[in-house]
C-alpha cells in the first residue's frame, strides 16, 4: 500500500523546532493512513550522513536528471514559502504555471537516448580504473615469477650441493668405518670372562690366559700384548652377563693365530665358564654380520657350510661344492629356500635332535624361511 502525504507548508526558515512538528503533525499521521494496519514502515532522509544507504548516481539514473529540470523550471517562478505565496502577483504565479507544463514525450525520450552515452562514459572511467588495477596485478605477479624462477633456480642448486655432500659423506663415512675396522684389525673380543678376572694387570693376564687355553707351544712367535680392558658400559646387577673384554695383540699374525686356535678348539673355558673369542670390528659392522644369525642357524640344520667375509658377506658352500657370495641375509634366505625347495636336503645329524624324517626337517626349515 503507497501513496503520497500530506503538504506542510513551512513558514520563514527550518529549524529544530519546526522540523520536528513537521515530523509530529505532518510525517506521523500521513504514516499512520498510508500504513493503517502494520508499523512496518522506514523513514530515511536525504542528506544525512548517517544514512546507511548510498546515494544514487545522477550518471546512471534518469529520474535524477527529471528532477533537475522540473527543479530548474519552477525556482525562479515558483514561491519558496508562504509568504512568497500570499505576495506574489496572480499573474506571476499563472506565468508560473504555463512554464511548469509537464515535461513532453519528445523531452523523455532525451533523457534516454541520453543514457547511452552516459553509460558508456561510466563504464569507461571504470574500465580505465579496473585497466589500471589489472596492470598493478600484472606487474606484482610478474615480480613474483621472476622471484619464483630465482627461487627455483636456487633450490635446485641447493638440491644439487646436498646431493653431493650427501655422496660426499657417504665416502667419508665408509673411508671412517674403514679406518676404524684397520685400527681394530689386531683386537680380539672375548665374550663371557668373569668380571674382574683380569685383576690389575689385564695385559699379563691377557698372556697367561691365551698361553693356558692354546698351550704356548702353539704359538710360533712371542705372544705379546699391548694392552687389555673391559667396554665401558655399567652393570646396574652383579649376576648380568660379564662386560666383552678387548684385548689387543701386538702382531697380527698371532691374532690370526689365536683366531684359527678358538675355531679349532670349538668350546672354551675359564675356571668354569664358557667363554667365546671374537674378531674386534666397528658397531655398524658387528651390526651387519649380526643380521645373519638366523640364516646362519638354518645353513647349520641343513648341513651347508659357510663362512663370513670382511666387512659382511656370507658364503656359502653346498653339497656340490658350489659356493654363493650374498651381501644381505635376504638374498642368503631366498637362495636357501629356493634350494631346498628344489632338493630337500638331509639335516646335520649334530643338529638334527628330535626329527625322525628327512622330510620333517626340512618341511620345518622351509616354514620357518618362509
Amino acid at each position: 500500500m503507497g501513496g503520497t502525504g500530506q503538504i506542510q507548508l513551512c513558514e520563514g526558515r527550518m529549524n529544530q523546532v519546526m522540523y520536528r512538528a513537521t515530523l509530529e503533525n505532518s510525517l506521523l499521521p500521513s504514516a499512520g493512513k498510508l500504513f493503517p494496519v502494520s508499523n512496518d514502515w522506514i523513514f530515511q532522509q536525504d542528506n544525512v550522513p548517517s544514512m546507511p544507504s548510498p546515494a544514487q548516481s545522477p550518471d546512471l539514473n534518469p529520474i535524477e536528471n527529471l528532477w533537475k529540470i522540473i527543479k530548474h523550471k519552477m525556482e525562479n517562478h515558483m514561491s519558496k514559502n508562504k509568504e512568497q505565496r500570499e505576495t506574489t502577483p496572480a499573474s506571476q504565479n499563472t506565468k508560473a504555471a504555463a512554464n511548469n507544463a509537464p515535461l513532453t514525450p519528445a523531452d523523455m525520450e532525451k533523457l534516454l537516448r541520453s543514457m547511452e552515452d552516459r553509460i558508456i562514459e561510466k563504464l569507461s572511467a571504470q574500465l580505465f580504473a579496473d585497466r589500471a588495477i589489472i596492470e598493478r596485478h600484472d606487474q606484482t605477479i610478474q615480480h613474483m615469477e621472476v622471484s619464483l624462477n630465482d627461487m627455483e633456480t636456487r633450490l635446485t642448486t641447493l638440491e644439487s650441493t646436498c646431493l653431493a655432500l650427501a655422496k660426499e659423506n657417504d665416502i667419508l663415512k665408509q673411508k671412517t668405518e674403514d679406518l676404524e675396522n684397520r685400527s681394530r684389525r689386531n683386537n680380539i673380543r672375548i665374550i663371557g670372562l668373569p668380571e674382574k678376572a683380569e685383576g690389575q694387570q689385564p695385559s699379563s693376564f691377557t698372556e697367561t690366559l691365551l698361553k693356558e687355553l692354546f698351550s704356548a707351544e702353539s704359538f710360533h712367535t712371542p705372544l705379546t700384548v699391548d694392552r687389555a680392558h673391559r667396554i665401558t658400559t655399567s652393570r646396574k646387577k652383579q649376576d648380568e652377563t660379564p662386560r666383552p673384554f678387548i684385548v689387543r695383540i701386538h702382531r697380527h699374525q698371532t691374532k690370526e693365530r689365536i683366531m684359527k686356535l678358538a675355531r679349532e678348539a670349538g668350546s672354551l673355558f675359564f675356571r668354569g665358564s664358557k667363554i667365546h673369542i671374537f674378531h674386534d670390528y666397528s658397531s655398524e659392522v658387528s651390526r651387519r654380520r649380526a643380521a645373519y644369525f638366523t640364516v646362519k642357524s638354518q645353513l647349520r640344520n641343513v648341513g651347508f657350510q659357510y663362512r663370513m667375509l670382511f666387512p659382511a658377506t656370507l658364503q656359502i658352500f653346498d653339497k656340490q661344492g658350489d659356493k654363493r657370495s650374498f651381501s644381505s641375509p635376504e638374498e642368503a634366505s631366498s637362495f636357501l629356500r629356493d634350494r631346498l625347495t628344489a632338493s630337500p636336503i638331509r639335516p646335520a645329524s649334530s643338529v638334527s635332535v628330535g626329527m625322525k624324517t628327512t622330510g620333517i626337517a626340512v618341511s620345518k626349515l622351509v616354514n620357518e624361511l618362509n
